[in-house]
């Protein structure tokens, strides 16, 4: 009995996990859009970008974590797609302006893969 119980609150904690990566990634895609449709430069870039580099510093140290339950296959994908948005984001910065399409279909990629296990 109490496993049955525990297996549903595992399993609602981890689609409720799942609802709250797909919402933030859902934050991070408007915030790249808005910058986008600004000019991708300035403040607004900067700002899209200070949130796009918060989220997937949270999802790499998650995925760092040993405790972590995903396969070390996905967790190894997830790090490594967390050093190019970091990668990009740079060069972004650097640059002053650039296009972030492929930033936002990434994240919306991802973001899509969520709300298929939500």
């Amino acid at each position: 009995m109490y496993r049955g119980l525990y297996a549903d609150v595992v399993s609602d904690d981890q689609a409720a996990a799942r609802r709250r990566e797909y919402e933030a990634l859902d934050h991070v895609i408007g915030r790249l859009k808005i910058a986008r449709e600004s000019g991708a430069a300035g403040a607004g870039l900067i700002d899209a970008l200070d949130t796009l580099e918060a989220l997937w510093l949270v999802f790499i140290r998650d995925v760092a974590d040993p405790e972590n339950a995903l396969p070390a296959d996905v967790r190894r994908n997830v790090a490594a797609i967390g050093r190019w948005i970091f990668a990009t984001s740079s060069r972004l910065r650097e640059e002053g302006h650039g296009d972030l399409d492929t930033l936002i279909d990434v994240n919306a990629a991802i973001r899509e893969g969520l709300k298929a296990k939500t």
